[in-house]
């Protein structure tokens, strides 16, 4: 029998932490722009749409934007280059090192999470919050870190960025599917049509074999990114759950059209063709 995890296990990874904030010289509805200078440092606050961060580097900051973005439309590989050009602008710039823990590799994930930890600059109180939270992962990768983000999103109530760690955190967690359906559906209160809600809700309900609802979310993550592979990558583990082969197959060829470094959708795209194979199709 084909295993759906080993199937589209391969799109996700286990990783930490991501937070981030923007500098913006507009007023938003749910987001305003405060600009400090707190002993040589600039801190970029902005309130509800991004977390805040801590640089001294205004080019640093601007490709930490570029990969906030990147995060939210789930286009990891280009999120981890931006990191790593912010963090060459700004070896000392905390919250890309944060970000960087979300690396999918497991070595380089430890080596950003413990740069986190030994952190030795100025940081916020958030940052303080997220640096205790790393303290403990290092120590020991299951430990519990729920309390600090009730700790933190009590701070920083209605902040996205806050909402989508917690969500991505949860979704990357046995038996919390209910708690990461809640913290997806806060987030889409937040902003709207935002492309890795209806990733992580396209798979949780896949995982539950509520397939209309997945077939749902997965349609829109298409519609929201049609230019990206891995809408359709995600899309074809939907049609192999539902043991629709012919349409696996397209799905994944046409993520590895878009996207032809994903060696997984090509693999993904072979094991649908055994598959079909077998059953006679």
């Amino acid at each position: 029998m084909l295993s759906l995890y080993r199937i589209y296990s391969t799109d996700f990874y286990i990783l930490t932490l991501n937070t981030s904030g923007m500098r913006r010289k507009v007023f938003l509805q749910r987001a305003w722009l405060v600009i400090l200078l707190l002993g040589g440092s600039t801190i970029i606050l902005a309130q509800g749409y991004y977390f805040e961060a801590t640089t001294k580097s205004d080019e640093a900051h601007r490709f930490y934007e570029q990969a906030v973005e990147a995060f939210y439309r789930t286009e990891y590989p280009q999120m981890f280059e931006l990191t790593e050009r912010a963090l060459k602008a700004d070896p000392e710039f905390f919250m890309g090192y944060v970000l960087g823990s979300f690396h999918f590799q497991a070595d380089k994930k430890e080596w950003y999470l413990n740069k986190v930890v030994q952190h030795k600059g100025r940081l916020n109180k958030g940052e303080r919050i997220i640096k205790q939270m790393a303290e403990d992962l290092i120590v020991d990768s299951q430990a519990s870190i729920t309390q600090y983000w009730k700790e933190i999103i009590k701070k920083y109530p209605d902040n996205l960025q806050l909402m989508a760690m917690w969500s991505f955190m949860l979704f990357n967690q046995d038996g919390q599917e209910k708690k990461t359906i809640w913290a997806l559906d806060e987030c889409l209160k937040l902003k709207a049509n935002l492309p890795f809600v209806y990733k992580f809700r396209g798979y949780i309900f896949l995982k539950r074999e509520q397939f209309e609802k997945a077939e749902y979310a997965f349609n829109r993550y298409v519609w929201l990114v049609p230019e990206m592979g891995n809408p359709y990558d995600s899309k074809g583990d939907y049609y192999m759950a539902i043991k629709d082969y012919d349409n696996a197959i397209d799905n994944y060829r046409r993520a590895y059209e878009l996207n032809s470094g994903n060696s997984h959708s090509l693999e993904k795209m072979e094991a649908a063709k055994m598959y079909n194979d077998s059953s006679g199709y």
